[in-house]
């Protein structure tokens, strides 16, 4: 996200003649980031540039300092983020079946990594993993 919010600022910038700055505050699944903005003045010289983290967070956590219905009015979708899926090369795995038999004949010896609660890579590892719990298991929160 940051890469393309200097992107995008460097465009602005050049359409608006005026700079453009980008305060990147990560963290939190996107919560510090969202906060900042919704706190700020609304005099139309902050805006965030998020993932679906924003839409998600209510569901993931209890207490969010801002309202995301309330606090936020959506601009437009500026891009698709497409994913890989990647493991050490010393995991004896060269396609997701290998991978999906690896885990299953190691249960809970695999980790997997993604960019924070509630972001894309985040459900994209939770999709990836519930079909190898039992149907009896809860589904992870």
């Amino acid at each position: 996200m940051d890469v393309l919010a200097r992107l995008i600022a460097q465009q602005l910038a050049e359409a608006w003649k005026q700079p453009v700055l980008v305060d990147n505050r990560g963290g939190g699944g996107g919560t510090i980031g969202a906060n900042a903005v919704a706190k700020a003045a609304p005099d139309g010289y902050a805006f965030l540039l998020t993932t679906s983290s924003l839409a998600v967070g209510p569901a993931l956590y209890r207490k969010l300092p801002y309202d995301a219905l309330k606090d936020f009015a959506p601009v437009t979708q500026i891009s698709v983020v497409l994913m890989a899926l990647v493991v050490n090369s010393q995991v004896p795995a060269t396609s997701v079946g290998d991978l999906i038999a690896l885990a299953k004949s190691q249960p809970g010896r695999l980790n997997v990594a993604s960019s924070g609660m509630g972001a894309p890579s985040h459900f994209a590892a939770s999709a990836m993993t519930r079909p190898l719990l039992p149907p009896s298991a809860p589904v992870p929160r």
